[in-house]
């Protein structure tokens, strides 16, 4: 993957976590293989947050973008550890 690909995809799960409490999170399947559109139907302004990270990065994100957005912030994955594993500094933010 590039790192632009991987910049937008974490990007949008930065925002996601930065509003978690808006957000349905029990609408999903633990083991839902694409679940960006279930959460959308369930949340709708999650698809203002793609929005927001396609202009700040000027990035259109796929699909499986958003997806794996969603995939880590429903299983709670540690943004630390990922930092740690990929040499990144994400945090929760807006």
């Amino acid at each position: 993957m590039t790192e632009r690909y991987n910049q937008a995809a974490e990007r949008l799960w930065e925002k996601i976590e930065f509003h978690r409490g808006e957000y349905d999170m029990k609408c999903l399947e633990p083991r839902e293989f694409s679940p960006w559109d279930k959460f959308c139907e369930r949340n709708p302004s999650a698809k203002d947050l793609a929005r927001q990270v396609d202009k700040e990065l000027n990035y259109e994100l796929s699909e499986t973008q958003c997806s794996w957005a969603v995939i880590m912030a429903f299983n709670n994955f540690p943004m630390e550890d990922y930092n740690n594993r990929h040499g990144t500094s994400l945090k929760s933010r807006l």
